[in-house]
């Protein structure tokens, strides 16, 4: 009948632009992970993990992100703490510093009094 024909022929007309955009997004998808995987590779290579891309493709699979993430984190962590730690020995050695400078001021003075007062001091 008519109205199957037309149903066929809007079937028809539907069905091929749908395959070519699910064909686009499959693409599209592909790529994006290919892209993901290598930007992780490189964020590990910088944090100094030796990770394969088989194992990078299996975290893919399994969704197991939150190990590396927990890692990672763990990594910042530790990172912080180092940091605040070169910090703190950094605030105590400017400390030292200024206190090495005032006793170098201190000496310094007092090797002006004794200059001055040579004459005074030969005499007794």
């Amino acid at each position: 009948s008519a109205v199957a024909r037309i149903a066929r022929a809007q079937y028809s007309a539907l069905t091929r632009p749908f395959q070519a955009a699910m064909h686009e997004y499959n693409q599209a998808e592909m790529k994006q992970r290919e892209n993901c995987k290598i930007r992780i590779q490189r964020q590990l290579e910088i944090m100094g993990k030796d990770v394969s891309g088989d194992q990078i493709e299996d975290m893919f699979e399994q969704g197991k992100w939150d190990v590396f993430a927990e890692n990672l984190l763990a990594d910042v962590k530790g990172a912080r703490a180092a940091l605040n730690e070169i910090e703190s020995r950094h605030r105590e050695m400017l400390r030292l510093e200024s206190r090495i400078r005032d006793l170098h001021d201190l000496f310094l003075q007092m090797a002006m009094l004794v200059e001055q007062q040579a004459d005074t001091l030969d005499v007794i």
